[in-house]
């Protein structure tokens, strides 16, 4: 406590300051309490290093507020860009999730003589975690929700080039801004999977290798080997906050797509089936749910079967068949990426497209009032 204190038998009271005696203190305590005479407010000294308005009343709005499934919280889940507002507090301890969007599989670039493999799967978007503590009040603090990668067009005959159209697209980023968590919290989308198919030839243009992300997209055979790498956006970004892991890269002559990585584990090598990696689980809303899982890669001629994606991610496309896209069950599998495109089978001349990805996510804990 900071002022004029007393203590009596039975009773204490919490020391009384003007603003000018407040303000100079030097080095205050975080969690110092006073009462402020010149606006008469009950004030507390915050992380953020200012003093703060402690309210009798405390209420909290934005996206899907559930007060019901986790004893003693408030969530409040976005799916979608909105604004988080509270009124009352401070109050510690509050948590977050927050999951970028998938990367989509990649796509089967149709025909190239000699050349018939399977597609990457699509990385997951990042996970990230934590707590932190909430100031006395905040008004429409912008939560961002990131989009999930869509796969490229299927195009019958020749892979006509559309340089933008014809590739398949990774995750954006979901974001938590500074006003409400120190140094802010972003975690970036995922990376899409490798073309397959794309041999050196005129469609080469128009394909893509496995992109970095929150986790990377798979690799697949031809010009297009390595995998994405996890946590990174580009080749020149310094490695972000641990929010997923790297795609399967390929290490195969058969032709089949790696996988893509997850929040939990890094995407298998396409001579390991290709599956995706795992996913990571959360109980932020009062139960368990897993999210962020990799798309599986497409089938090439050994193994005979394309490679799973996990926790809601696309499985790879068998012979000749799209890859699947993600999916959301009982409310798992947000950030999951989409599956490869598997190889041309009996139909090598026409491309096909990978598996599209799911959104990503931003969830609020906040502990409710006593």
């Amino acid at each position: 406590m900071a002022g004029k204190a007393f203590i009596k038998l039975g009773q204490s009271g919490i020391g009384t300051q003007t603003t000018t005696e407040r303000d100079a203190g030097i080095g205050t305590a975080v969690g110092t309490m006073t009462f402020n005479v010149t606006t008469g407010a009950l004030e507390v000294y915050t992380t953020n290093n200012a003093w703060d308005a402690v309210s009798s009343s405390f209420d909290t709005t934005g996206g899907v507020k559930d007060t019901t499934s986790r004893s003693g919280y408030n969530i409040h889940t976005f799916t979608s860009d909105g604004n988080f507002t509270w009124s009352g507090g401070p109050i510690s301890d509050c948590e977050y999730v927050c999951i970028g969007g998938g990367g989509a599989g990649g796509d089967y670039a149709g025909p190239y003589p000699g050349y018939n493999s399977g597609a990457g799967g699509g990385g997951a978007g990042g996970m990230r975690s934590g707590t932190f503590p909430l100031p006395a009040s905040g008004t429409n603090i912008p939560i961002t929700v990131g989009s999930g990668g869509a796969s490229s067009v299927s195009q019958s005959g020749s892979y006509i080039p559309q340089p933008s159209a014809s590739k398949a697209q990774s995750g954006s980023p979901s974001v938590i801004p500074s006003d409400l968590v120190s140094g802010s919290i972003n975690s970036y989308g995922g990376g899409c999977g490798s073309t397959g198919n794309a041999g050196p030839g005129p469609q080469t243009p128009y394909t893509r290798a496995g992109q970095n992300g929150g986790s990377g997209g798979g690799g697949a055979r031809d010009v297009h080997q390595t995998a994405g790498e996890g946590n990174k956006v580009t080749e020149t970004t310094t490695p972000a906050p641990t929010q997923g892991n790297d795609g399967g890269g390929y290490d195969s002559p058969d032709g089949h797509g790696g996988g893509g990585g997850g929040a939990g584990g890094a995407g298998s090598g396409a001579g390991s089936h290709g599956h995706g990696g795992n996913g990571s689980s959360t109980s932020i809303t009062g139960s368990s749910k897993t999210h962020a899982g990799g798309g599986g890669g497409g089938r090439g001629a050994n193994p005979s079967t394309p490679g799973e994606g996990k926790a809601g991610g696309g499985d790879g496309g068998s012979d000749a068949n799209e890859g699947s896209n993600a999916s959301i069950s009982s409310s798992a599998g947000y950030g999951s990426g989409g599956g490869g495109a598997g190889r041309g089978g009996n139909d090598p001349i026409t491309s096909r497209k990978g598996g599209n990805a799911n959104d990503g996510i931003v969830i609020i804990a906040v502990p409710s009032p006593s």
